[in-house]
């Protein structure tokens, strides 16, 4: 009885136990845990401590939309060559990575890299690869430049010299003012650039607007005035890549101009000794006349008042048979600093003369009488006035001139028929009778 009894006491010892063993395990693996945690959090701490504590330490940092520079291009163009690209739109801004020691994290920024690429290093003409370099920057150290690289296009540079300077003059000037040619300082430069751009160039052009000038008498003017390469055509060659630049190597963007006007208005050609001679026998000078009728002349205002008349020297008429046409100098004229023309055409008109005879004395035929008729007239003869062409009329005779009446349209009756005349050997001709008309019978045959 007491053996059973005691039986069932024995398992709860026994578990009694292991639970407190395994609660004292518990209690041990919990602990361990918590010292872990914390000695990792103390370790953080101690660690972030530490980096805090040295500025050398370094930490990254990107930097974008870093500005490029460029260097060299005095060297390149020395040894003969030139970038063609436009390098502001070829060269983009750059992105650099770069360790920053931890003491000047904040102050280092974009401002303080200086990215370049250096144009002395191109050797030839053609594509070329340029690299991008960073110099060092105190505190940081670059990793990364992102593009590296540049391609380039390259040309060579060439100088041509004496190429002339142009002035020419734009807008109007008051019609009153007369401008002079006006001269440029230096009158020839020289442009250099690559050689399929300068090689087009065959002048430079400086551009005057007249519209500034004014004054009423003599003046003048010396102002800057911008140029601008021309080809052959006259198509401007602006291109920033050509470099104008005085004979001794003075760059220029603008040339002096000097330049004067004086008042001008036009006076008439006096055509009173503007032929010289006489024309050919039977000839007569009819009238004169000049193209233009006047000339523009230019000079000082006191002098200009005085100039009344432009006169010539005369053309010959000696012996002419026909009009004479010619250009004649223009006289100079004291004090006139431009006169329009030297020359202008003189025209003489020189015909035949016509000259007046007298015929007396002719007999007057009957014309155009019916056969069955008569006619008998009050007055047989008669005198005429003829007028034509010098020579013509010179080798006219009384037998070349015939009086006539002309009766084929008149009955029989008594008439006044008009007296008519014709002479042998010309149609250009006029006459006029002693008696435009004669009375004449006519009396039908048998009556």
């Amino acid at each position: 009885m007491s053996q059973l009894e005691n039986k069932p006491e024995s398992p709860r010892r026994v578990g009694s136990g292991r639970a407190h063993t395994l609660a004292r395990i518990g209690r041990m693996l919990t602990g361990n845990v918590l010292r872990k945690v914390f000695a990792l959090l103390l370790a953080v701490l101690l660690w972030s401590v530490l980096i805090a504590s040295d500025d050398s330490l370094p930490r990254e940092k990107v930097f974008a939309n870093v500005e490029v520079t460029v260097a060299g291009e005095d060297e390149l163009r020395a040894r003969g060559f030139i970038v063609i690209d436009d390098l502001d739109e070829l060269i983009p801004d750059v992105r650099i990575r770069a360790d920053v020691a931890q003491g000047a994290f904040d102050r280092v920024v974009a401002g303080s890299f200086s990215p370049r690429i250096n144009l002395s290093r191109v050797q030839q003409a053609g594509e070329q690869e340029v690299q991008i370099t960073v110099p060092l920057v105190s505190s940081a150290q670059v990793l990364e430049v992102e593009p590296a690289r540049v391609t380039l296009n390259v040309e060579e540079y060439v100088t041509v010299g004496r190429i002339p300077v142009v002035v020419e003059l734009a807008g109007r000037a008051r019609p009153d003012l007369w401008v002079d040619t006006p001269r440029s300082d230096p009158a020839t430069v020289s442009v250099g650039g690559p050689k399929p751009l300068v090689d087009q160039v065959v002048r430079v052009v400086a551009e005057l607007d007249q519209g500034m000038l004014n004054g009423d008498d003599r003046a003048s003017l010396r102002t800057a005035v911008r140029i601008v390469p021309q080809d052959a055509a006259g198509n401007a060659l602006a291109s920033p890549l050509l470099h104008v630049s005085s004979n001794e190597g003075v760059r220029l963007e603008r040339v002096n101009v000097d330049v004067g006007w004086y008042s001008q208005r036009e006076i008439p050609v006096d055509l009173s000794s503007a032929v010289l001679g006489e024309p050919a026998e039977g000839y007569e000078l009819l009238s004169i006349t000049a193209q233009p009728m006047g000339v523009a002349v230019a000079a000082p205002q006191g002098a200009l008042e005085e100039l009344s008349r432009a006169f010539v020297e005369p053309i010959d008429i000696t012996d002419a048979k026909g009009t004479v046409s010619a250009p004649a100098r223009v006289r100079r004229m004291a004090d006139a600093r431009y006169v329009s023309m030297e020359e202008i055409v003189i025209t003489a008109v020189i015909a035949e003369q016509r000259i007046e005879r007298r015929f007396r004395n002719l007999p007057i035929e009957v014309r155009g009488l019916p056969e069955d008729c008569t006619a008998r007239l009050r007055v047989n003869r008669g005198g005429i006035a003829i007028t034509g062409g010098y020579h013509w009329m010179k080798q006219l005779r009384d037998g070349d001139v015939t009086l006539y009446v002309d009766l084929a349209s008149l009955p029989p009756g008594e008439h006044q028929a008009p007296i008519q005349a014709e002479a042998r050997g010309a149609d250009d001709y006029a006459y006029t009778s002693d008696m435009e008309t004669v009375t004449v019978v006519i009396t039908q045959r048998g009556s």
